[in-house]
């Protein structure tokens, strides 16, 4: 990006890459901020509950990943150069 945008990078980097993690930030904690703003709080229901589970699965699927990366670094050392 360095090089491709020379002197306009700190205005590209700002747009694309914080301004993309700002806007995703606010899409995923909309639910919440829509829950605070609620006059009287909702029963929860089966989408919450498959969220739940979709959650739990995802973490899952990063801690073994974890686990397995940290197992696979310390068999085999990376090699320096």
């Amino acid at each position: 990006m360095r090089t491709h945008y020379g002197a306009r990078l700190w205005l590209v980097s700002l747009v694309v890459v914080f301004g993309l993690q700002g806007v995703l930030l606010w899409v995923i904690a909309l639910p919440v901020q829509l829950s605070v703003v609620s006059p009287s709080p909702a029963e929860l229901g089966l989408l919450d509950a498959l969220g739940t589970l979709l959650v739990l699965t995802g973490l899952t699927f990063e801690t073994v990943g974890d686990w397995q990366l940290a197992r696979f670094k310390a068999i085999r050392p990376t090699r320096a150069g």
